[in-house]
């Protein structure tokens, strides 16, 4: 595909690879994003059609190759679905502390975050209450509530960059997961 140029001189390319195994070198993206994609890693993806080998931890194999071709202020970008556990063979739900679990095991701070949760008129913030007790299905087709997160590479630069910002914005929580 053909980059696509922004004002910034900065490119951006569409590629299509497998999430984790991906074609760039260490440390060489900027940004990435990931959306509604990790909960299938390594799940039974017969119902897509896609030929991938099956491995129960695929999501943090996912998440620790991004953290990989992440350069030190790389940002990942993720949304994932969120509530009781629900181990549906081609999607996994994990609880929001599941998965902040994952994301820090495969070396990542949760820069910022927010959940859903769906409702009669659409999404709408949420607490780490009614996440945790979120129904895949329920209400709809889909998830029921998800959490969204800015990720980046874990460092000592990064910890004390979330320190100064904390101490800054001491009345802007920047993680609604911490309830």
């Amino acid at each position: 595909d053909r980059p696509v140029r922004s004002s910034a001189r900065r490119s951006a390319a569409r590629v299509a690879a497998a999430l984790r195994d991906l074609p760039f070198p260490d440390g060489g993206v900027e940004l990435a994003f990931c959306v509604s994609t990790l909960e299938h890693v390594g799940r039974d993806n017969d119902v897509y059609a896609v030929d991938a080998p099956r491995e129960e931890a695929g999501d943090e194999t996912a998440l620790r190759e991004l953290r990989r071709v992440l350069g030190a202020d790389g940002r990942l970008l993720v949304s994932v679905p969120t509530g009781e556990p629900d181990d549906q063979g081609w999607q996994v739900q994990r609880t929001p502390e599941e998965w902040v679990a994952v994301f820090e095991r495969a070396g990542f701070l949760v820069f910022e975050d927010e959940l859903y949760a769906r409702c009669e008129d659409g999404w709408r913030s949420a607490s780490p209450d009614e996440a945790r007790r979120a129904r895949y299905g329920e209400g709809g087709p889909g998830a029921a509530a998800v959490l969204l997160a800015e990720l980046r590479p874990r460092s000592m630069g990064e910890r004390l960059r979330l320190a100064l910002r904390d101490a800054r914005h001491r009345d802007a929580p920047r993680r609604s997961t911490l309830g």
